[in-house]
């Protein structure tokens, strides 16, 4: 069974990241993702006894292709129509624009549109 997380569940939220050997080491991994009003919460039960707390975030995930034109031409684009792209879809209730890349220069650059690069392998099912 799962219901909708609720205040009440913080300090149970709390307690188990504490101890969690990943989690509790992580400052970045806080119970403060599961307040975020632009997202999803749930509590997984069995039993009554949570079992798992769950965070369901609205997220923008971008895939580009560039094309073969000078690397200032993409930079002005950005710098031209992403904050009005990003504006938009945070008005919409979308917390995060994500998307997969292996260049770091692009990762950082992107950064500061406010964008979070993930390197992910992918195992296709």
């Amino acid at each position: 069974m799962f219901r909708k997380f609720e205040l009440s569940d913080d300090a149970v939220l709390r307690e188990e990241i504490a101890q969690d050997p990943v989690h509790g080491n992580d400052p970045a991994f806080t119970p403060e993702v599961f307040h975020d009003p632009r997202s999803q919460n749930l509590v997984f039960e069995d039993e009554s006894v949570p079992v798992m707390f769950v965070n369901l975030r609205r997220e923008v995930r971008l895939t580009i292709q560039f094309c073969k034109v000078d690397k200032d031409r993409i930079r002005k684009t950005f710098e031209q129509y992403i904050p009005t792209f990003a504006a938009a879809y945070k008005q919409a209730g979308c917390g995060a624009f994500v998307f997969t890349t292996k260049s770091k220069p692009l990762a950082w650059f992107l950064r500061r549109f406010g964008f979070r690069a993930e390197v992910v392998q992918r195992k296709v099912l």
